[in-house]
């Protein structure tokens, strides 16, 4: 019930998002709980606002086994809606929070921060963290827009 809810709220936000251009993603993320699993992934990131941006992201790593049998791959998937401290990147580094829905063998609701960078050679550098079925600890480098975060 909580998932259909989600999607819905996240449908009717993806609609005025349609007329945005995608800023796209490449992502390395340590995710939890134990055993961590390192992921590398791919996103993007549309604003539906000044301050709120939408993005969705997938990531695939090798899954650690504690036990005998395991191993193989985990994937993960995310839709999240963050809100940007300066949106027009009037600051060096800023502040973003935001929370969503991140998937992998269950949903589970996600919280996050993100510290981003200046600029550098067309990228934005995005350290993040959050929570989300466990730990969660990511880089990013996001293709930077003109004039905005």
């Amino acid at each position: 019930m909580r998932g259909a809810v989600l999607l819905v709220l996240f449908s009717a936000i993806a609609a005025p998002a349609a007329a945005q251009r995608v800023q796209p993603e490449v992502r390395f993320d340590l995710v939890g709980p134990r055993p961590y699993s390192p992921q590398a992934g791919v996103g993007g990131s549309v604003a539906v606002g000044v301050y709120t941006r939408m993005s969705a992201a997938v990531g695939w790593g090798p899954r650690r086994s504690t036990g005998v049998s395991g191993g193989g791959g985990e994937w993960r998937g995310d839709l999240a809606v963050r809100v940007t401290l300066d949106p027009y990147r009037q600051q060096r580094w800023a502040l973003a929070f935001g929370g969503g829905v991140s998937v992998r063998r269950h949903a589970y609701l996600a919280v996050l921060v993100d510290l981003e960078g200046p600029e550098r050679f067309g990228w934005l550098p995005v350290m993040q963290a959050g929570v989300g079925g466990g730990f969660r600890a990511g880089v990013i480098l996001r293709r930077a827009a003109a004039g905005r975060r």
